[in-house]
């Protein structure tokens, strides 16, 4: 049998335990939490091929690391800067982009997909936070840096998928490629 002060023992490390596992999980929900407001606020600062559209459809692809967040944030806006409808769409990881204007592909769907294109969607921004992401022609990438959630921007990928981004973006986000600067 356990004594009494065997058993405090450990029920204080479980305690500790839980607690720096839920303030973990709490440090990640927060950083999608942001990624989702950045997708959200994005589409007012993005410039498509095909600008005549009255609604940005933003896709998530793989499993949904926001939950219910990105679509009450939705539900609260509705619309974008320009006016133009807001909705999201969940994807399965090889499913087509088709009517996508925004496609977040999760770490997920990064790692486990079969087909990683070399070259960007035309006239679909592409974000992930995986890592490589850039380099198999994804246009943004969110990472982390400290407890901040930073953007890195492909100019040469963005060229190649006719998506132009403004210039108080560029400001905000670390460039990588030539573009048309």
């Amino acid at each position: 049998m356990f004594s009494a002060k065997v058993f405090i023992n450990y029920f204080c490390i479980f305690a500790m335990l839980l607690l720096c596992a839920r303030t973990a999980w709490a440090e990640i929900e927060t950083e999608y939490k942001i990624q989702a407001g950045f997708l959200l606020n994005l589409t007012s600062y993005v410039y498509w091929p095909h600008s005549e559209k009255h609604e940005r459809v933003i896709c998530v692809r793989g499993s949904n690391p926001f939950g219910r967040f990105l679509d009450d944030l939705i539900q609260l806006r509705k619309t974008n800067e320009y006016g133009e409808q807001l909705s999201v769409r969940y994807l399965q990881i090889e499913e087509p982009l088709d009517g996508c204007d925004v496609s977040y592909v999760t770490h997920d769907a990064f790692v486990n997909s079969e087909s990683k294109p070399e070259q960007p969607y035309t006239g679909v921004l592409s974000i992930s936070n995986s890592p490589e992401f850039l380099a198999h022609g994804g246009l943004l990438q969110f990472k982390k840096d400290g407890r901040r959630v930073t953007m890195v921007i492909d100019l040469d990928n963005s060229k190649q998928a006719g998506i132009n981004f403004s210039s108080e973006l560029l400001q905000l986000a670390q460039i990588v490629g030539r573009g048309s600067l």
